[in-house]
């Protein structure tokens, strides 16, 4: 059995804990959302049942046909449930960033990451991301680019903009994150965490450095396959909200209902 060292497993291959929150696309469709507990709904994306999921749908049987059965020795790999899909806008604070802020935050941090999701309400840490123009409306679709293996770790389906508006909508948020990222860092003393925008949907996990390192040189081949069963699908985002999450497969955001966008 391969050796599990990325963070975001646990030593059976599962996903383990990993608390944070981020800015993400509303998933569109009238089944992409389930309740969890209280005020809080969990993403739960039926992609087989949804027309507006479809994307995430070739996505998922494409992993099965075309990664999984191309492991071999020495690749292994967890592969995300279709239920948990999702685009990020903005990452925000995680398990990952906490000993970048400044010190007097961390402690504070860590307890708002130990209490989610009930921690996920108006507070220091989440009023900046809320008040930003990246929550809100937006008219923006996507449509599947290339596969990428991104820092060792993850595999990931990179995602184009479909016309000049998406296009024009995509820079805007590209702006608007940095705008965020610079407000964060001045209140928090957060450094060296910022990243370029890249719209993506995270398909899986490799579990160490070397298993992602000898799939690397398969992207090419595994994305003129994944083109050939996902065609010009696409997916059309009409808003952003704050998500936290408890693990790379347990999103949840704060409604009173499940979003009906279509």
């Amino acid at each position: 059995m391969d050796e599990i060292t990325n963070p975001k497993l646990l030593p059976t291959g599962r996903f383990g804990c990993y608390r944070g929150f981020s800015l993400l696309f509303d998933n569109p469709g009238e089944h992409s959302l389930s309740p969890m507990t209280g005020q809080f709904w969990r993403i739960d994306c039926q992609v087989h049942a949804d027309p507006g999921l479809a994307l995430y749908a070739k996505l998922a049987t494409s992993v099965e046909k075309i990664v999984l059965p191309a492991l071999g020795p020495g690749i292994s790999f967890s592969a995300l449930p279709a239920y948990s899909y999702h685009v990020t806008v903005w990452d925000g604070l995680n398990e990952g960033n906490r000993k970048k802020l400044s010190e007097r935050y961390r402690l504070d941090l860590a307890d708002f990451l130990l209490d989610l999701p009930v921690s996920l309400q108006p507070g220091k840490f989440t009023a900046l991301p809320e008040s930003s123009p990246l929550v809100g409306p937006w008219s923006v679709a996507f449509q599947f680019d290339r596969l990428s293996v991104w820092g060792d770790s993850v595999l990931v389906a990179r995602l184009k903009p479909v016309d000049g508006r998406s296009l024009e909508a995509r820079n805007d948020i590209a702006e608007h994150r940095i705008q965020l990222y610079e407000k964060i860092e001045s209140e928090f003393g957060l450094g060296g965490w910022r990243s370029g925008y890249a719209p993506h949907i995270s398909l899986g996990y490799f579990w160490n450095e070397p298993g992602a390192s000898a799939a690397a040189p398969q992207e090419d081949r595994w994305t003129e396959e994944f083109k050939h069963e996902i065609g010009s699908e696409l997916i059309r985002f009409e808003s952003v909200s704050l998500y936290g999450f408890l693990n790379m497969e347990i999103y949840f955001k704060r409604t009173q209902e499940p979003s009906t966008e279509t």
